[in-house]
């Protein structure tokens, strides 16, 4: 039977692509199993997250035009199951997405966080609270294409982490007493060094790194990204790549 698509299935996604790119196709629905999951638009590719569900069967419904003739695809791809990565986390070590849950465009922007411990990290987000600590699983989860770096001086990622915790009882203590410091806000007209007037969730990984274990990032551009995190732990030294998504990448240098 010929197969129009490519189905795969890696980590919490499911990757659909066309395979002839000259085909016209529309009236997309996708079942995983006996779910519905609706119709969707596809221009080469679609990447759908499965949270965690594993589908056995996916099922691709279609129209496609050629010759000035309509055709239907009813495709049924078997997919097979994957074994759970298991990954240990340690105190310090950074996880960096190309994605993000807020709507911004796959490759543009990004998150970062950094783990606490073995299940938990620390992160920064617009939302109140906007300092706070969250399950590693729900990052990895909510972003599968990421990236995972360990810093090699296991006292490094320690000293950050310290500091980043008690960045937070600060934060906490100042929302107790009614002091909004800091905000959350992306801007370039205050330095990296300036704790309390403005975070961000990579800011956050810079300040833990600076004034926690002594530990300067770099930062081109604009203001210190998540790509630019990725920028700077790929080929250095002090870095140590734990793992990566095969479609994890950024697209621009912020």
């Amino acid at each position: 039977m010929v197969h129009y698509f490519k189905v795969f299935l890696q980590d919490n996604t499911i990757t659909i692509t066309l395979k002839n790119k000259r085909l016209s196709v529309n009236k997309l629905s996708v079942m995983f199993d006996h779910y519905f999951l609706g119709s969707l638009a596809l221009s080469d590719t679609i990447v759908l997250n499965t949270r965690g569900y594993q589908p056995k069967t996916v099922r691709i419904q279609a129209e496609f035009f050629m010759n000035g003739q309509l055709y239907p695809i009813n495709e049924i791809h078997y997919v097979k199951a994957l074994p759970v990565r298991e990954t240990e986390y340690k105190a310090g070590d950074l996880l960096i997405a190309c994605d993000n849950v807020n709507g911004l465009p796959f490759g543009y922007m990004g998150h970062g966080a950094m783990a606490i411990d073995d299940k938990h990290a620390i992160e920064s987000i617009p939302f109140d609270p906007i300092v706070r600590i969250i399950p590693i699983k729900s990052f990895t989860t909510d972003h599968p294409k990421h990236a995972h770096f360990r810093p090699v001086s296991e006292e490094m990622g320690q000293n950050a982490t310290k500091y980043a915790l008690h960045y937070l009882k600060v934060y906490e203590e100042n929302k107790k007493n009614g002091i909004n410091k800091p905000a959350f806000h992306f801007t370039i007209s205050t330095p990296l060094t300036d704790e309390w007037t403005y975070i961000y969730c990579t800011k956050l990984i810079w300040l833990s790194y600076y004034y926690g274990a002594g530990y300067e990032f770099k930062n081109d551009h604009l203001w210190f990204s998540p790509e630019d995190v990725y920028s700077n732990c790929i080929d250095n030294p002090d870095f140590e790549l734990i793992y990566q998504h095969p479609n994890f990448k950024f697209l621009i240098d912020l």
